[in-house]
C-alpha cells in the first residue's frame, strides 16, 4: 500500500531493533541540521518548553531498572507490530487503544525508575493518542510518520538510560514539541514530515 508508512522504510536514523552502525554519525549531522533548521512559529514554544531535557535519575535501584528495561522492551515488541498493522488501516482506531495503553506503561514506569528523558517522550505521544481517541484531532500521515520514528528511536532511547548516560538523540526535543503542538490542534500549521525531510536530506 503506497499510502502507508511502512515503519522499515521510514528515513530514520533509528532501526525498530535499535541496530544500525550509522547512528552515531547521522546523529551528528541531525544536530547540525538542526542548529540549521528554521523551526515554525507555532512549534517554538513548544520547543522552548521541551529544552532542557528532564533528567534521568542517576540512583535507580540497579534490580529495578533492570526490569524496567526488560518489561520496556516487551512493551516495544508487543506494541510495534501493532502500529504496522495501524499504518495500513488509519482509520481504524482499535490498534491505537493498545498502543496509547504502551506508551502509558512506558511513560509510567519510566517514571518510577528515573528515566524522566524518555517518560516524558512517552507521556507527549501518550497524550496525543488520547485526543485521537476522543476525536479531538485526526490522524494525519505527519503524526503516523511522528509516531514511528519515535518507536524505531525508543530501544536507543532506553540503551543510553541503561548506560546511565545523557547522551539522547537529538530529536527528542523535536519529537516532544511536535506530539505537543498535534495535542493542541495545531497540525495544520506545521509539517512533520517538511521538517524530517530537511533534517534527513543531507544532500540537498
Amino acid at each position: 500500500d503506497e499510502a502507508s508508512l511502512d515503519i522499515e522504510e521510514i528515513d530514520s536514523p533509528y532501526t525498530v531493533d535499535g541496530v544500525n552502525h550509522a547512528v552515531q554519525d547521522t546523529e551528528k549531522n541531525i544536530v547540525n541540521s538542526l542548529i540549521e533548521l528554521e523551526i515554525p512559529a507555532v512549534l517554538q514554544p513548544f520547543m522552548s518548553a521541551a529544552q532542557p531535557l528532564a533528567i534521568d535519575a542517576d540512583d535507580a535501584d540497579p534490580d529495578i531498572k533492570e526490569i524496567f528495561l526488560e518489561e520496556a522492551n516487551e512493551v516495544l515488541e508487543e506494541i510495534v507490530p501493532l502500529y504496522e498493522h495501524w499504518q495500513l488501516t488509519p482509520d481504524d482506531l482499535t490498534q491505537l487503544t493498545d498502543i496509547r495503553r504502551g506508551f502509558h506503561t512506558l511513560k509510567g514506569s519510566g517514571r518510577m525508575v528515573g528515566a524522566n528523558t524518555s517518560a516524558e517522550l512517552a507521556w507527549s505521544i501518550e497524550n496525543m493518542l488520547n485526543r485521537i481517541l476522543d476525536n479531538t484531532i485526526v490522524v494525519s500521515a505527519d503524526i503516523q510518520q511522528l509516531i514511528g520514528d519515535v518507536l524505531a528511536a525508543y530501544p536507543t532511547l532506553l540503551t543510553t538510560f541503561e548506560n546511565d548516560s545523557q547522551d539522547y538523540p537529538a530529536l527528542v526535543p523535536l519529537w516532544v514539541a511536535c506530539a505537543q503542538a498535534f495535542s493542541k490542534q495545531l497540525g495544520n500549521e506545521f509539517s512533520y514530515r517538511a521538517l524530517h525531510k530537511q533534517l534527513f536530506d543531507f544532500d540537498g
